[in-house]
């Protein structure tokens, strides 16, 4: 193939900024999406469910029912994200005798000698402003007078939102993502999430200047029929996607545990969106006449 074909077929071949949505950060907590809508991320710590009896677990699912019923609202979208990846560092200790650091030290070079895989829980709340399409017949100026103000409303909203929701589920060890400083550099916590759902490899990112979508990416992703390859400088990491299509009619709390233990990495990504009462009734119709 001379070089000319080549850069044709570039030339041809989409752009991974055409598939991130995301653009810049507008404070240490919050990024916005191209059309608008405005994100924060929550990291939990999680429970130790092993060790808890079923009662305490739906105790838990019923807390979370509530949660869910008190931020209801069609401009309210939360995604879960559940990271498992490798992780080699060894949990840190101090201790006082001089056996049991020389022990801990032992156990810790046999156990590094392994596998070591750490599971991360992710919450992500996103808030729709649908600015795009209710201000498209004001004049310029005015428009960005008007995109102003909502989006100054958005955030308020979704402060108290994700407030609410760390409120809630205190007994998992919320944190909120932000932007911290080191060796000179702004770091976003954010857009290291983000760049691993992007990359696969977990990498510090510093807060861009210029857009997301077009800085985030190190890969080249290239899909087959049922694989993925995510193509880099010095590596190649290859993966699979699962669907899960339809959930079964009986579900219960700890579904998807298993998931949590597995001899690799993976991400599993839930959404739920809010609908509003119109919406949702004219769909429940709509399933029912089908019946």
């Amino acid at each position: 193939m001379t070089a000319e074909a080549v850069t044709h077929e570039w030339q041809r071949e989409n752009t991974v900024a055409e598939f991130i949505p995301f653009q810049t950060h507008i404070d240490e907590h919050t990024v916005n999406t191209h059309n608008g809508d405005l994100l924060q991320v929550i990291k939990l710590k999680g429970v130790p469910h092993e060790t808890l009896d079923a009662e305490q677990i739906n105790l838990w699912k019923e807390q979370f029912n509530l949660l869910l019923r008190n931020i209801s609202s069609p401009n309210v979208c939360l995604w879960t994200h559940i990271i498992r990846r490798e992780h080699k560092v060894f949990p840190e200790g101090t201790f006082d005798c001089e056996f049991d650091r020389k022990l801990n030290e032992k156990y810790a070079q046999k156990v590094c000698q392994s596998q070591l895989v750490v599971n991360e829980l992710y919450l992500t709340v996103v808030y729709a402003t649908g600015e795009n399409n209710k201000l498209s017949w004001l004049s310029r100026s005015a428009k960005h007078t008007q995109l102003i103000d909502k989006q100054v409303k958005a955030l308020k909203a979704l402060d108290s939102i994700v407030d609410t929701v760390m409120a809630s589920l205190s007994a998992y060890q919320p944190k909120r993502l932000d932007i911290y400083f080191k060796n000179d550099h702004f770091y976003s916590e954010v857009l290291t999430f983000l760049d691993y759902l992007v990359n696969g490899e977990w990498q510090s990112r510093i807060s861009p200047k210029a857009d997301i979508s077009k800085s985030i990416s190190r890969v080249r992703p290239l899909f087959g029929g049922d694989t993925f390859a995510l193509k880099g400088i010095t590596q190649t990491r290859f993966g699979a996607c699962l669907g899960i299509s339809e959930y079964p009619e009986n579900t219960e709390a700890g579904l998807l545990n298993a998931l949590l233990s597995t001899p690799f990495e993976l991400v599993l990504t839930q959404s739920f969106q809010f609908l509003s009462k119109p919406v949702a009734t004219e769909l429940l119709l709509r399933q029912q006449n089908r019946l």
